[in-house]
């Protein structure tokens, strides 16, 4: 069975590239999933030019900070990495 990250609970057990010293691997570890927290979907009225947000890149498998650096209502948002 397949759970998208909306479905997790508390307890539950995952596969993740991940070692148990928190390193990438090239073999999946099994984890516990000791928490989950759900965070709120900002809209384009609460983001601010300037302000750091963390963001999901899916090809890294990580949560990376972007700092906003301009908000285009008539293309898309634009941010750089930091």
């Amino acid at each position: 069975m397949i759970k998208q990250g909306k479905n997790l609970k508390d307890g539950d057990v995952i596969l993740r590239p991940v070692d148990s010293h928190g390193k990438d691997s090239s073999h999946f570890h099994s984890w516990k999933v000791s928490e989950v927290r759900y965070t709120k979907v900002l809209g384009v009225e609460d983001l601010k030019v300037g302000e750091e947000y963390g963001v999901w890149i899916h090809q890294e498998q990580k949560m990376l900070p972007y700092t906003l650096v301009a908000v285009d209502l008539d293309a898309e948002v634009c941010a750089s990495w930091n």
